[in-house]
């Protein structure tokens, strides 16, 4: 590469890279954005083949309508390609039986554990000072079943993690200041009375959405650049080791933390140190089709289902691909979607296809109809180092350490999914506010 001074070098092309790197591309800067990987998009990708869509990452958009990604289509010209899903409906499996959430809650609770989540909401009860693990908040709210049948593997099938250590403060922020605002929570719901959010993908799959960024970023992306690091260059930029002469005034990491912590303990062991205190677990996602006559019953309806950890269950969750989005498989097919994996099950990125595709039969078989001797007619499997960041407890205060840290280094900035939120919709807002935020000290310079 030739040796050349950008205004700013954006390293990693995830979602937050790319959406960083096309807003300031818009308002005239100088820009480069580097990407490891041959591919940008990150685990926002797609993969399409034999006419099945396989998300590698997320699956779909959860966001109030007019959210940060509804905006960034709108700019990119791409809402048309917008597509709602075509059922919705979240399960609970237990039993070998499906609950919809929440109107059959009582189904999956005894009468005692019903009545005490019943309870949960409608009784007074002051906030605790000082953060909580997740699953503390929910027994002392909602009691211990509830916690462990409902509450365990809907967080763990989010976040991936182990609900005793994940922070309800960095998880669930607005939970905790619904308890804060309102000591009744149903009282506090109905006073608050939230918007309705909506559930879509874009046709094609969310690669889609990377896709249209890194078309519009055009030269301005390079990919297969691997960065070696991060050192002081002259007159206040900074050198973008390995990369042949690359050197800029600003540099935006939009890597994972511990793959930025790697390429900052060269300029500054602390916050390099800092930054690699965010834990990761690694996961697994493998998208399975089975012919219809492969089932004894109708297809999976709904969005997905999740499995208790205390039943034994090694899924993190199963997403109903071909049910939620149309198209998404062949006729004649189902597509259904495995993650396992995560904080308290690391090694299940290990298993082979095979062992992959018998976890799902044996946890899934009986739930969803499939036969015993079925044979996935598709199979495609992604593993993802280092997954997904963990927010474990005191996570926002390390985030906040790291923006202290990181004011006595002008120029350095951290996006992504590590700090403050998993979700494309977070993710891209996080993107979205850094860029306005560089604008508006580019023009009061």
């Amino acid at each position: 590469m030739e040796s050349s001074t950008y205004d700013a070098a954006v390293i990693g092309a995830g979602i937050a890279g790319l959406t960083v790197t096309w807003r300031m591309l818009r308002a005239g800067m100088k820009v480069i954005c580097l990407e490891a990987d041959s591919e940008a998009g990150g685990c926002v990708r797609t993969d399409r083949m034999h006419g099945y869509v396989c998300e590698r990452g997320a699956q779909n958009v959860l966001e109030e309508p007019h959210g940060p990604v509804s905006r960034l289509a709108q700019d990119l010209g791409i809402t048309g390609e917008m597509q709602p899903a075509q059922q919705e409906g979240n399960f609970i499996a237990s039993t070998g039986r499906l609950f919809a959430m929440p109107s059959q809650l009582h189904r999956l609770l005894s009468v005692k554990g019903s009545l005490r989540a019943g309870r949960g909401l409608v009784a007074r009860a002051e906030p605790q000072q000082g953060e909580q693990p997740v699953a503390e908040w929910m027994r002392r709210r909602f009691g211990d079943e509830f916690a462990r049948r409902v509450a365990d593997p809907m967080v763990s099938g989010v976040y991936a993690g182990d609900p005793e250590r994940l922070s309800l403060d960095a998880t669930f922020p607005a939970v905790r200041d619904l308890e804060r605002a309102h000591s009744r929570l149903l009282l506090g719901a109905f006073r608050i009375k939230p918007a309705k959010r909506l559930v879509y993908t874009f046709r094609n799959g969310m690669g889609t959405l990377a896709e249209s960024l890194a078309r519009s970023i055009g030269p301005t992306l390079r990919t297969g650049v691997r960065v070696a690091g991060i050192s002081a260059g002259a007159n206040g930029s900074y050198r973008i080791d390995g990369c042949g002469g690359i050197a800029a005034k600003t540099v935006i990491l939009a890597t994972p933390a511990t793959i930025a912590a790697e390429m900052l303990r060269g300029l500054d062991p602390a916050l390099a140190q800092l930054l690699g205190s965010i834990r990761s677990a690694p996961v697994v996602s493998a998208s399975l089709a089975f012919s219809v006559a492969d089932l004894t019953g109708p297809a999976p309806k709904g969005y997905g289902l999740v499995r208790p950890y205390c039943e034994g269950s090694r899924l993190l969750g199963c997403l109903f691909s071909s049910s939620a989005f149309k198209e998404f498989s062949p006729p004649g097919t189902v597509l259904i979607r495995i993650i396992a994996g995560g904080a308290r099950d690391p090694e299940a990125v290990r298993l082979s296809d095979e062992a992959l595709a018998d976890l799902a039969i044996h946890e899934l078989g009986l739930t969803l109809r499939i036969k015993a001797d079925a044979k996935p007619v598709f199979f495609r499997a992604v593993r993802h180092s280092p997954g997904l960041p963990q927010y474990e407890l005191a996570h926002l205060g390390r985030v906040q350490e790291i923006e202290q840290a990181a004011a006595h280094l002008p120029g350095i900035h951290f996006t992504g999914n590590s700090y403050r939120g998993l979700s494309v919709s977070k993710v891209v807002e996080q993107a979205e506010n850094l860029s306005n935020r560089m604008l508006r000290v580019r023009a009061a310079a």
